[in-house]
């Protein structure tokens, strides 16, 4: 069995935003996918306890601040170099007293990875694409069907882990279909601590249209992450701590996973 890695299978974000874009899973995908017919089972939580301060730009809208949200995932080999992954979100809006839980969306990627020939130590690259369909409510994604598109890259050595991500998306709802998308490039430094303690960074970097009290604005993110991981013999535990570099990311970010293999 393959030991998953759990921000290896699903969307990395845009941009990590005050305003309604479904902040579901905060990841880096990586070459941790399912061999050919097997499952797994992934389950990420996060929460904004001091968010970026921003007024609701229109009715019902559900900001970062105070809120959490919860992502329970089921993956499947479809081959050995092809993973398939199935998602559903909730979230708890704890702004202005309401502390209302909801589902809010679901989600279906595909992701593609290729691995390099490794040399006498063990170490190689790998590269790869993933493209993925978000079906949301307007209330935490103001372009309600978002589809993303990117390539995925990384290398390995016994020690250490590089990744990273580049990725569009756009909306299909609300006129964000006509403007340019959005994007994102993301990466990963992990290092290995002790044999099955993996401590790291995460960057997350993109540009992104958003919903304002002004209209359709775009936003510029960028959030630091540092990262535990701690691995047993089917599954993975993680935890991050995230701190917004710039006004209009959420100054605060707790995230927490765990994943089983099945």
């Amino acid at each position: 069995m393959i030991i998953r890695i759990l921000f290896s299978i699903l969307l990395l974000l845009p941009t990590i935003s005050a305003h309604a874009e479904l902040q579901d899973i905060i990841g880096i995908l990586t070459d941790e996918i399912n061999d050919e017919g097997e499952w797994s089972l992934d389950i990420h939580a996060n929460s904004t306890p001091r968010g970026a301060i921003f007024d609701s730009a229109y009715n019902g809208e559900i900001v970062n601040n105070h809120g959490v949200r919860f992502t329970p995932s089921l993956s499947y080999g479809l081959r050995d170099d092809l993973e398939l992954t199935m998602s559903a979100t909730a979230v708890r809006d704890g702004n202005m007293d309401n502390n209302t839980t909801s589902l809010v969306s679901s989600r279906a990627r595909l992701a593609w990875i290729s691995q390099g020939e490794a040399d006498d130590e063990g170490n190689y690259g790998y590269w790869g694409a993933s493209s993925s369909l978000l079906l949301a409510k307007e209330k935490v994604e103001f372009g309600r069907t978002i589809l993303d598109v990117g390539l995925i890259g990384g290398y390995r050595t016994h020690n250490w882990h590089f990744a990273t991500n580049a990725f569009l998306s756009n909306g299909f709802a609300n006129g964000l279909q006509s403007m340019a998308p959005d994007y994102s490039l993301n990466t990963k430094l992990a290092r290995r601590i002790v044999e099955n303690v993996w401590g790291g960074v995460e960057l997350y970097s993109g540009n992104g249209k958003a919903m304002t009290v002004d209209g359709i604005a775009r936003f510029t993110t960028n959030m630091l992450f540092g990262t535990v991981a701690i691995e047993s013999h089917d599954a993975l535990y993680q935890f991050g701590v995230g701190r917004g570099l710039n006004g209009n990311t959420d100054p605060l970010t707790l995230k927490c996973s765990v994943s089983i293999q099945l």
